[in-house]
């Protein structure tokens, strides 16, 4: 999420995004603070979220669309 707003951890914190699951388990992005103020300065009015994992790995695709 930070590398789609353009920043990288450091502009954006950790804690300025959340993932919650919606009405059929779906991931839902949620943003506070900076990372939402620079959201809404980019024009980004939706995401879209792939989230994958096994016992040792992760991986998540996030797509930022104006």
């Amino acid at each position: 999420v930070a590398k789609a707003l353009g920043t990288g951890i450091g502009d954006v914190s950790w804690v300025e995004i959340e993932i919650l699951r919606g009405p059929n388990k779906e991931p839902l992005l949620h943003l506070y603070g900076n990372a939402q103020r620079i959201a809404a300065e980019k024009g980004i009015t939706s995401w879209s979220i792939s989230l994958s994992h096994t016992r040792q790995h992760a991986i998540a695709m996030v797509v930022a669309q104006s």
